[in-house]
Parts: C-alpha cells; structure tokens; sequence
C-alpha cells in the first residue's frame, strides 16, 4: 500500500495553484448552476435577518449545531444580500482544502485527484453550500501537523477544537482524534501528560464546550421529537453508514437522485452483505499503527450512536467517515509499527483502496453532472415569478418550505405556522403541530390571519382533490405550479374568499 497511494514528492507551489485554479473552476460552474435547497437558504437567512452577533446566537438555538459558519455568513451579509456570495466563499474554502491536500497530503497525484473528484468533497461540501467543509478544512489543518503533533501540539488542538465547532458531527472524529492521541501520550511519558501538553487539552475542551452549549437545544425543539427508541428498524439504519460513505452512488435513474443510494436502492440484500463486511476493513488498513485504529474505529462507533440517538441519517453525515479514513491513511504515513496482520494483505488493501477511490470520483462526477442537469430545487424561480408578476408580497401566504424563495426576494412572505413574516426556521413544536392541519384548514387560518379577499398560497404539493370540488367558500385558482425538481416542487394558488 505504501508503495501506491504514498509519495515524498509532493506538487510543486506552481502546479498546486493550477490544479487548484482548476479546482475552483470547476467549483464555480457547480454552484452557478446549482439552485439553494432548504438547508443552504435557511443558514443564509439566519444570518442576513440577525441584526447582530448576539441576535444570531439567539435565533439559531433551534438548529443544534455550532454555528461558527452562520457567523462567516453573517459577515458575507453585511456587505451583499445576494446568497451567491455565501456560495462563493463556501468554494474558497472548498478550494482552500484542495489546496492543502494537494500541497501537504502524502499522497500520489492520482490518489489527490481522486479525493478532489469525490462525492463529498466535489458535491456534498462544495456544490452543496452547508458548514461541513469548513470543518474538513481545520481537521485536514490537524492532519498536516500530525507529524509534528508533540512539537505544535497547542495549535494542533486549535485546530480540532475549531473543526468542532463547525458541525455536530465533527465533535466526534475531533474527539476520537486526540483520545487516540492521548493513548499515545500516556504509554510514552504519564507523568509528564499534563506539564507538557495541558494548554493543548485546555484549548480543545474549551472550543468542545462551547461547542456543546450552541448544539444542546430548548426544551421545545423537535430535534429529539418522535424518536421511538424501541425501533430497532430505525436503530438498525446506522449499521449502513459505513457502507454509504464508501459507496456514495446516487440512483441516477431518478430525479429524486439526491439522498437516496443505487445500489442500496437496486441491490439491497447485496448492499446489506457488503455493508456488513466492510466494517473490517480499517483492521485491513491500519493494522500498522494501533493508535490510528483506535481513531478510525471510535469515530465509527461514535457516528453509529449519534445516528441512533438522532435518527439523522443524510448522506451528508455519512460523509465524516469517508473523510476519517482519509484523515486515518494520512496519519498511518506518519509513524508506522509492526503490522500485526499478514503482511501479504498489503497488495490486497492497495487493490481495495483503488477501487474505492476510483468509485468515490465517479460518483462525484455523476452527482455533479446529475446537478447539472435537473433543478435541485425551485426557490429561485418560484422568487423570479413573484417579481415578474409584480405580486404584492403581503398577499402571499407559505404554508410549505419557504426559506429557498425568501433568500431571493428583500422581503420576507408571510409563514402562516409563525403567522407572520418569518425567512428562517425555528424548529419547535408550534411548527410541528401546524403542519398536522388539512390544506382547508390552512387556508381558512390564512383568511383569519389576513382578512383580504383574495391571496396567494403556495404550498409544496398540489391541493387534494376533495378541496377542490368543494368551491362553495373559496374559488381556487392555479396560478402556477414548478414541479420535477430534485428537492422541494411548489404549487401557487390564487384563492378568492367567496364569504
């Protein structure tokens, strides 16, 4: 293994700028063509409708996660209200990891270009503008100085305390991280842990801390809402991540690409057998260093259990694994002992690690050109019909999703589940109890809350049937509806009160 994917001849400054060029490139056509779901839009709206630090720190208390990216968007909305300049700098970071990867990875070119090329790195944290790449930025900032780990260890830990603050998620492989770190501290010198090392481990559990108080939500957020814990059905998902992370294929035979899986999708039973055995093969990887197993194999059990306890199962999240054996092949260059597994399993591995790689670009490359190719989601154009038609904002009413149409317009529509104006989500259980409703009794709540005699209502699926045949209270009218997109379709409803 050492001899293919490991290299001591790294790319020179020159052809690292040009490859990252390309990189960003690349990076730009993706976001330039990709249209804000839910997820992207809701971040930027947190930040451009806070009116200060503060006032974000408070508005984003449903969302449970650190929130040192909405701060970064918070800073891009002082100066533009124009989302495109959130994913812009979310391409810089990206482009920024690419370069760090390509200058300090060990690795041979073709193995870089792979990762470059990847599913999560080319489209989950590049095309697609969320907090993750951020923390794949300062976790790859760690892995550089990993070698160097007791020499820079203060700002090693600087840099993992950053990455988890970025997302939830990275508190668990920044924390596997150091405890396999500190194994290795303690059976070298155990005395002399906290002497030398105590501003390291202070830094770290003060940026985790942090990290907790800005994840830990309300008492009445749904973050933890309807989680049957008895469902071993549900409990059962999570034996899967590792698999998803490895074979990140989208079912490219729909439109509904995004989040749903090929093979797991069209080869189950296969997909069930594979996502078993590939749980052996970091013993296969890493039986080189001890501590760096420890790592791989903690962050493993340690996404399993958030997955159990959240039942949060995005192929987003699956990819912190993906970037843990990255992080695991970089730091097994490092420092090598005595294999304790055959050493003829090397050409094996090398033969395995190929695969996979060749396997992770491909998908890359077909969710970016699946991208391409399909409306992600209908935000924007629902936004451009509303200027178009010049339609007076305080006559619309969203009873769906909203926050993609409301990151394009200055205004923000009417939510009738916060019965006001609202762009952003607070996740908590007036929202949840709002949308058990019939789409009769939405309407109805929105003529209570805006007596006019007609408004527009858009809402996320088309209105049933049953509503329609019953005009007696309300005359209804499609306007216009945007449909076939990968995320959210939208329905707007001219209704005239007839009462």
């Amino acid at each position: 293994m050492t001899n293919t994917i490991y290299t001591y001849k790294n790319l020179s400054f020159k052809n690292t700028l040009i490859a990252t060029l390309l990189f960003f490139i690349v990076s730009f056509i993706g976001v330039y063509f990709h249209e804000l779901w839910m997820d992207e839009s809701h971040h930027f709206l947190l930040s451009r409708d806070s009116d200060s630090f503060l006032d974000l720190f408070k508005n984003t208390r449903y969302d449970g996660h650190p929130i040192l990216w909405n701060y970064l968007v918070y800073l891009i909305t002082r100066w533009s209200k124009n989302p495109f300049y959130m994913q812009l700098m979310h391409i810089i970071i990206s482009s920024t990891i690419a370069f760090i990867f390509l200058k300090k990875a060990p690795f041979k070119l073709w193995f870089k270009i792979a990762f470059l090329l990847s599913y999560f790195m080319l489209y989950e944290y590049t095309v697609i503008s969320r907090n993750y790449n951020l923390g794949v930025l300062f976790l790859f900032l760690s892995c550089v100085l990993y070698a160097q780990r007791e020499e820079n260890f203060f700002v090693f830990c600087t840099f993992l305390a950053l990455s988890c603050n970025t997302h939830s998620i990275f508190t668990i492989v920044t924390s596997a991280l150091l405890f396999s770190v500190f194994l290795e501290q303690f059976f070298k010198s155990k005395k002399e842990i906290l002497m030398l090392y105590w501003k390291g481990y202070l830094v770290f559990f003060i940026g985790i801390g942090i990290a907790f108080y800005q994840i830990i939500p309300p008492s009445d957020s749904l973050f933890f809402d309807h989680i049957n814990y008895l469902n071993l059905y549900e409990a059962s998902k999570s034996s899967m991540s590792f698999f998803k992370a490895l074979f990140p294929v989208v079912d490219f035979t729909t439109v509904k690409y995004w989040n749903h899986f090929y093979f797991i999708e069209h080869f189950k039973v296969l997909s069930l057998i594979i996502g078993a055995v590939v749980w052996i093969l970091p013993l296969l990887f890493f039986n080189k260093n001890r501590y760096v197993l420890i790592f791989i194999y903690t962050t493993l059990i340690g996404f399993v259990v958030f997955e159990i306890a959240t039942r949060r199962y995005g192929v987003r999240y699956n990819g912190l694994l993906f970037v843990t054996l990255i992080c695991g092949f970089w730091m097994l260059n490092s420092k090598k002992e005595n294999p304790f597994l055959n050493k003829n399993l090397s050409k094996l591995n090398t033969k395995i690690i190929f695969f996979l790689m060749l396997l992770q670009a491909g998908s890359g490359v077909l969710a970016y050109s699946l991208d391409l190719k399909y409306t992600f989601n209908h935000g924007k154009n629902v936004a451009n019909y509303i200027k178009e038609k010049k339609i007076d904002l305080n006559a619309i009413i969203t009873v769906c999703e909203s926050a993609s149409i409301n990151a394009f317009l200055e205004k923000n529509l009417y939510n009738l589940a916060f019965q006001r104006p609202q762009g952003y989500y607070l996740w908590n259980e007036n929202v949840q109890s709002f949308y058990n409703q019939s789409d009769a009794q939405l309407m109805a709540l929105g003529f209570d809350n805006k007596p006019q005699n007609h408004l527009y209502f858009i809402f996320h699926k088309p209105i049933k049937s049953n509503v329609l045949m019953s005009k007696n209270e309300y005359k209804i009218t499609l306007a216009k509806s945007f449909e076939n997109a990968v995320k959210e379709n939208y329905y707007i409803y001219l209704i005239q009160n007839n009462e």
